[in-house]
């Protein structure tokens, strides 16, 4: 058994130094700039451009969001910060004060036009879409776009859409895709004409603030 465990000893050796050159500059990084976190905290799994494809996303269940394509406002984006998502890997960063989260907040604009007011829908919406919103997309997402009862029980819960949109595009790759690891299923059955409205639909409730 000792011979067995100083093999294992030796094994890990040649990573010791690398290992402790790697937590000696954590020590001295001075989180104190919305880039210097983002780096830190958020390029792991949404990657550098946001994309969701940071190097710790493909150990992910629940996708890293697109944050590149978020639409949102500025509270609102900062509860998540603060909060975290309970039932995804997104956690809480209350250990930042509000001070370096709007720092943040200020990079994610910068980098991403996040909090850009909402789109215009680029197409009148029909009847049979609305129907659909309010027969099925509603059970989750509420009429008006609050999340609804049933909604607050999932985890992760859907967004506030009166508070939270993404872009068209990216709007309506989840609708007809789905969102892998949460009840969010596809639509592609749907023609497409359809799923282009309801995608203007769930971006239709923020009013941007």
């Amino acid at each position: 058994e000792e011979a067995r465990l100083r093999e294992r000893s030796d094994a890990l050796a040649a990573y010791q130094q690398q290992a402790l050159a790697a937590f000696t500059l954590k020590l001295k990084t001075v989180y104190d700039n919305g880039e210097t976190i983002y780096t830190g905290a958020c390029q792991p799994c949404h990657g550098q451009n946001g994309h969701g494809d940071g190097t710790a996303a493909s150990r992910l269940i629940i996708p890293a969001e697109d944050i590149a394509a978020i639409r949102a406002d500025r509270d609102y984006i900062y509860g998540i910060l603060k909060n975290g998502t309970p039932g995804s890997a997104m956690p809480y960063f209350r250990l930042y004060e509000r001070e370096k989260l709007e720092r943040l907040m200020d990079t994610l604009s910068q980098r991403f036009d996040m909090f850009a007011p909402p789109q215009k829908a680029p197409r009148r919406t029909g009847s049979q879409s609305f129907s659909i919103w309010a027969n099925t997309c509603s059970v989750c997402h509420g009429i008006d776009g609050a999340v609804s009862p049933f909604g607050h029980t999932l985890l992760p819960a859907p967004p506030d859409l009166r508070a939270y949109s993404l872009t068209h595009e990216r709007a309506l790759a989840v609708i007809r895709n789905g969102y892998p690891g949460t009840v969010m299923p596809p639509f592609r059955a749907f023609p497409e004409a359809v799923l282009e409205e309801l995608a203007a639909i769930s971006n239709s409730f923020r009013t941007g603030r």
